[in-house]
Formats: C-alpha cells, structure tokens, sequence
C-alpha cells in the first residue's frame, strides 16, 4: 500500500518548479501534462541523492469490511508508515527527467481531471479507468523543492471492492547516494 503513494510522489517531484512557470490543465493526459509542462519551462528541481519518504496513512476504508477490521487495518497502515520510510537514491540523471507519470509511459489510460503546478505548489486530480468499472481517482496537493516535499494524497476506488485512503506524505534529501562499489 505505502509503494502506491510514495511512487506518485516521487514522480511528482521530479516536476515541481520553484517559482517561475506554472501549468493548469483540465481533463489532460499524462502526454499532455508533460508537454505543457515543457512548453511553459517547468525544469525538473529534485536534487539528487538520497531521498527519504515517510507515508502517514490517517483515513482507510474499504466497502463491506466490518468497522473493527477496518479500525485494525488503519492502526496498521499507520505503525507501518511509521516503522518503514522508504529509502532511494535519484540519480543526476534521474533527476533531470521527469518521470513515467507525466510522459504518458505509465498509467497511459489515465487523465488528469484538474492539473495545476507553479511556485513549488502541486493540485491534481488523475482518474484511471478499471476493469468493470473500478475506476481509481486519486489527488495529491503539496508543497515541493529540491530538498523536501510535503503533500497530502487521497486515493479512492469504486466498485466490488471499492476503497478510500488518505496520507501525509513527507519526503526530504538526506545526503548523497553511497557511492558504487569499484568493479574489479
């Protein structure tokens, strides 16, 4: 569950501009988000290193589970959150590009119903079609730079198993990559 917000918030710093030039699209696709942020200037400010997220879950629910599992699943999600923040080192290459999300290389079946990004500020909307009507909606509103990022994401599906989640997400540079080990 905790890779499901930290991999979109890892893709939405590599786009968060500090200042500058900003993007407010409605119902766009990933390419489209990622052209618009290209054709207004909106350079990636993620700086590489080691990266740092810790993911507070503070609302989960899933239809049809009883009130005491779903109490025990939240108390869950939360002790993992706070035991387990992910580790991960963004390469100056890495760092440079903007991720799979915003090029249209993953979840290309997705549309932004609102995208807005500018002054180190993200508030998005993406919906993602599921089979049999499942559909997925999550947003994401947060503060970035290049050292830290700030947001809350909300994540909710329908259907058969439908679900919703909120977190606070918190990620922060903690210092260079290891460097690799000399090849012999």
């Amino acid at each position: 569950m905790t890779t499901k917000i930290v991999t979109p918030m890892a893709l939405l710093l590599t786009l968060a501009a500090c200042g500058g030039p900003s993007v407010s699209l409605t119902n766009a696709t990933p390419d489209e988000v990622a052209k618009a942020a290209a054709a207004n200037g909106l350079k990636p400010t993620m700086r590489a290193g080691m990266w740092e997220t810790t993911v507070e879950i503070t609302e989960y629910d899933i239809a049809g589970m009883p009130a005491e599992m779903k109490a025990q699943a939240l108390a869950k999600a939360k002790e993992d959150g706070k035991k387990r923040p992910s580790k991960y080192c963004l390469s100056e290459e890495e760092a440079k590009k903007p991720g799979g999300m915003f090029t249209g290389a993953e979840e290309s079946t997705c549309t932004y119903s609102k995208f807005e990004m500018n002054g180190g500020k993200i508030d998005m909307v993406m919906v993602c079609p599921g089979p049999g009507g499942q559909n997925m909606t999550m947003s994401v509103n947060g503060t970035f730079n290049g050292d830290t990022a700030t947001a809350v994401t909300s994540i909710k599906s329908t259907g058969q198993f439908g679900m919703s989640m909120k977190a606070n997400t918190t990620s922060k540079r903690t210092g260079d990559c290891p460097a690799a080990p000399a090849k012999k």
